[in-house]
């Protein structure tokens, strides 16, 4: 794995160069498997998307720049630091850039984005300082922040959810959707394949219905994006935007290869 380079540090200096001329605002957005996701603006203008969680001390953050992992600050707040970056025991040097709330952000390559979705665990080293932390539910926090950022950081309705919408988020079933309960994945032996393709004009998330019948967020995608997951076979997905409708209504799998369009 390769980390971006090129404009990440001219990104990371605009940034920082913002805060001097306006202080940060944060809006919560929505959450996802434990996952919190805000919007950061400064004097109205909207700046980029930031998932955290209470038992990980790093952030991940999605702007027009592109993905970014965060860490605490560092001695001396140097401009730039050297680093590393570790998923699941595979690790790629990073160089890591002053924000401007004094945390420390490395840019992200695709293959790197992709190792985050479907990771277990992330660790990273900035000037000798580790931070570390569990990666459970990564793919849906990924999502909502990609979600977060199709829609400038404004939540469904143009203000942000109260936690009572943020928790039901995921049971706001409409068009095209069953009902909740109607449908529970099975146990199944039988290995399968998944390729969803977003051929809508709007952010859809993925989502599994369990085996209890409840609806839980996988992944995010944007118009023209595909999402892919190694399932079982007899087991029900759901393609949701976020006003509750359900793009290509409910899938399953068939054991082997699987590709759903939906529009």
């Amino acid at each position: 794995m390769t980390l971006k380079k090129g404009l990440a540090a001219l990104a990371c200096a605009l940034l920082t160069a913002g805060a001097a001329a306006a202080e940060a605002n944060f809006t919560d957005y929505g959450t996802a498997r434990g996952w919190v996701v805000q919007a950061v603006d400064y004097d109205g203008s909207f700046a980029r998307c930031e998932a955290m969680k209470d038992d990980v001390a790093f952030m991940l953050t999605l702007s027009v720049e592109g993905w970014m992992v965060t860490a605490d600050a560092v001695p001396g707040n140097p401009a730039e630091v050297a680093g590393m970056i570790d998923i699941n025991r595979a690790s790629a040097p990073a160089t890591f850039y002053q924000m401007d709330d004094g945390r420390y952000a490395a840019y992200l390559d695709e293959g790197m984005v992709t190792a985050l979705r479907d990771g277990s665990h992330l660790t990273l080293e900035v000037a000798g300082q580790i931070t570390d932390g569990p990666l459970s539910g990564s793919a849906a926090a990924m999502g909502k922040l990609e979600e977060c950022l199709a829609n400038g950081g404004a939540a469904p309705g143009g203000t942000a959810m109260d936690q009572a919408a943020i928790d039901s988020d995921a049971t706001r079933l409409g068009a095209g959707c069953p009902a909740l309960g109607e449908f529970a994945s099975p146990p199944s032996d039988n290995l399968a394949h998944a390729v969803f393709v977003n051929n809508s004009d709007v952010a859809v998330s993925i989502y599994w219905i369990d085996f209890d019948g409840q609806i839980q967020e996988y992944a995010g995608t944007l118009p023209g994006e595909s999402w892919e997951v190694e399932t079982w076979a007899g087991h029900y997905w759901l393609a949701k935007d976020f006003d509750g409708t359900c793009h290509g209504g409910t899938m399953v799998t068939a054991a082997g290869q699987n590709r759903f369009v939906f529009n």
